[in-house]
């Protein structure tokens, strides 16, 4: 059995309180973590640059999609979210989101700013690094580097959807998008 901090069981309970099971949230994330990965693997491909205004319409789609993904059943959902990983990983404003939700992990507890920079250093450096060069980056242990992960990847994952949600109703309140 995985060791579970008090912290991680706050980060369920945010998992849960938003309407998914931790193991969903983790699962799902870890998938858009590695495939963002792959993503700074293949340096130099390249990405269709985007005008505001398609950038703009692009996250309204994406934000409703995944949303409407999360919504379904785990087994149906993952064929899904396979295919909108894909998509949302190599969209030109990706990047600019994920420092904004870095900021949020950031701001969890006396943990957020670990959580951060095993993220970064993991996922979203431009060189992500391996777990051994990671332990030292953090300047913490292989097994705490484990369980810090579990946590930093699920709270990424709830912080995405709270943020998707938040601003799609921000939109329906606004008439910018129709339900």
């Amino acid at each position: 059995m995985a060791r579970m901090t008090t912290d991680e069981r706050r980060i369920n309970f945010i998992c849960g309180e938003i309407g998914f099971k931790p193991d969903t949230v983790y699962e799902f994330t870890k998938m858009m973590l590695i495939e963002y990965k792959r993503r700074k693997d293949l340096i130099g491909l390249p990405i269709k640059e985007m005008s505001i205004e398609e950038a703009h319409l692009n996250k309204q789609q994406l934000r409703r999609e995944f949303l409407q993904i999360m919504q379904k059943p785990f087994e149906e959902a993952l064929e899904c979210y396979k295919e909108f990983v894909l998509k949302v990983v190599y969209a030109t404003w990706f990047d600019e989101k994920v420092a904004q939700m870095l900021d949020q992990v950031e701001d969890f507890r006396h943990v957020g700013s670990i959580y951060r920079d095993i993220l970064e250093t993991c996922y979203f450096s431009d060189v992500p690094l391996t777990n051994d060069e990671a332990t030292r980056s953090v300047g913490i242990g292989d097994s705490a580097l484990d369980y810090r992960k579990r946590e930093a990847i699920k709270l990424f994952g709830a912080i995405i959807y709270s943020f998707c949600l938040r601003r799609e109703n921000e939109d329906l309140v606004a008439g910018i998008v129709k339900k």
